[in-house]
This record gives C-alpha cells, structure tokens and sequence, in this order.
C-alpha cells in the first residue's frame, strides 16, 4: 500500500514563496509549472519514499529531481523518526540550490553548532 504524503506549514509557505517570486520574475505561466513540477516530484515518494539521497540533516533524505530545488523530507520508520504509518513521508523544506541553509536546530529551537 503506497504512504502518504503530508506538507508542513513551512514547506508550503516555502512553495508558495517559490510561486510567487516565479510569478514576479517569469510570470505566472512559469510560475504554475514550476509549483506543478515540484508537486508532481513529491507525489512519487508516495511509491518510493526512499528514492532520495540522505540528507544533510540526521533522519532526512533530499530529493533532488526538480534542477536546482532540494526538497528535503522525513520518511516514517527510519531513523526513529514514526509520526504515521510506514513509508509515510512528510515534506519538511523546499530549498533553492544557491540557498544557504540554516542550520539544524533541537526541539526547543536550539541551533546546534558544529
């Protein structure tokens, strides 16, 4: 049985930030199928939700099918991570490939330093 994917608030807000500077930039036909693409890349993880490389982060992976956009994703039932049934993915990020990333926090906000 395929899993289900599932969107953070901060991966749709990443989205929608992705569709309207595409809008601004390119106009709204570049803009809808740039949002479709990416769209369409996160629902194969429903099938094959380990398809992607391992993250930067511990217990991410990072598909990296949509040039340059990294969509970073937590799979449940790997690295301890079970919020759902297995294979269950859940969208955490969308990251633009000359993005600088933050760095990872702990559950209380925390910024790790390496």
């Amino acid at each position: 049985m395929p899993g289900r994917v599932r969107w953070t608030p901060e991966a749709i807000q990443t989205l929608a930030g992705i569709h309207d500077y595409t809008m601004r930039t390119w106009g709204r036909q570049s803009a809808a199928s740039i949002v479709s693409k990416l769209r369409a890349a996160t629902r194969v993880l429903r099938e094959h939700p380990r398809i992607g490389r391992l993250g930067q982060e511990a217990g991410t992976r990072e598909l990296t099918s949509i040039f340059p956009f990294v969509i970073v994703y937590h799979v449940s039932g790997e690295d301890g991570w079970s919020a759902g049934r297995q294979d269950d993915v859940e969208i955490l990020r969308i990251w633009h490939g000359a993005q600088e990333r933050e760095e990872p926090a702990h559950e209380d906000g925390e910024v790790l330093a390496e």
